[in-house]
């Protein structure tokens, strides 16, 4: 498979993946969307920064190549954000590499709060 066809169908997974889960916040209560907001702000930052990254000519395409096995890729590499605890500062080529490196058989579960803000 050819660089272009790779680029294309990881962008049109993450479409899809980006489509569904919009559609799966449809209806839900305030109060769920709230409690929703870190999965929506980094499903949306992961989004956008993969588009952004696979415009890159500096791309890893081997990293992209080896993402093709998944079928929820957002939810991968939202996941793999999570868990390399990395804020909205770092880059999305160190969320795909790490992400690349799994075997496709892992499940996600959405990632616990740590009771949330406190404001005064």
């Amino acid at each position: 498979m050819d660089n272009d066809t790779i680029i294309l169908k990881i962008n049109d997974t993450l479409n899809n993946n980006y489509l569904a889960f919009i559609k799966s916040l449809q209806g839900l209560s305030d109060k769920t969307l709230i409690e929703k907001a870190p999965e929506i702000g980094a499903s949306m930052l992961i989004f956008t920064e993969m588009q952004v990254y696979t415009r890159d000519s500096d791309c890893n395409i081997e990293h992209l190549r080896s993402l093709l096995k998944f079928d929820n890729l957002l939810d991968v590499l939202r996941d793999q954000w999570y868990k390399s605890k990395l804020l909205w500062d770092e880059d999305i080529e160190t969320v795909v590499e790490e992400a690349a490196a799994m075997d496709g058989n892992e499940e996600f579960t959405e990632p616990q709060q740590d009771g949330g803000i406190t404001l005064c």
